[in-house]
This record gives C-alpha cells, structure tokens and sequence, in this order.
C-alpha cells in the first residue's frame, strides 16, 4: 500500500487495505488474550472482537 501512495488509490482498494491491516491486529490481539488471560477471557475478547470486525466490514460495504 505504501508504493501505491504515489499512484492513485481507489476507495474500494484502501478500505480492504485497512479492513486487512484491522483484522490481522484484532487477531493478533486475541492470541496474545489467549496465551495471557486463558481461555474464557480469549471467549469474551474474541466475541467482542469478531462484532467489531463484523461492524467495520459492513460500514466499508456499505459505504464503497
């Protein structure tokens, strides 16, 4: 995305970009849930990760 900056970027390109970079550190976020806060906390930051992520992609559908 960073080489892209110079050339013109659709819309539609930059939401998935970002809806990308969003989901791999909200999955992230929820192993490292797991591996500190033992399986019921990862349960509770995965359930309200995954409303998150489901919130985001539907704001980027309906807006592009």
């Amino acid at each position: 995305m960073a080489r892209m900056a110079g050339e013109s970027l659709s819309l539609r390109e930059a939401s998935v970009a970002i809806l990308i970079a969003v989901g791999v550190n909200t999955v992230s976020k929820a192993a490292l849930a797991a591996a500190i806060g033992g399986a019921g906390f990862a349960g509770r930051v995965a359930a309200g990760s995954f409303v998150s992520l489901a919130a985001g992609g539907l704001a980027a559908w309906a807006t592009v």
